[in-house]
């Protein structure tokens, strides 16, 4: 049995995933590059990014196996 095609708003889904994953990745490394001070909330506010890309791609990976079983 062949599997269904993945639906358009999913893929969408994965790919905004991936840009937030990407820009917290980016982010992450220009605050380690710079040499001046951050606060906190702005030190964290790039591990927020990436972890929640990484939980939004989970999520719409099963949504996506879910919808092909």
């Amino acid at each position: 049995m062949d599997p269904k095609p993945t639906p358009r708003h999913l893929m969408l889904h994965i790919i905004a995933a991936l840009l937030v994953i990407l820009a917290g990745v980016i982010w992450l490394i220009v605050q380690w590059r710079s040499d001046s001070p951050v606060s906190d909330l702005e030190a964290s506010l790039p591990h927020v990014l990436v972890l929640g890309g990484f939980a939004w791609y989970v999520i719409t990976r099963l949504r996506i196996w879910r919808h092909q079983r």
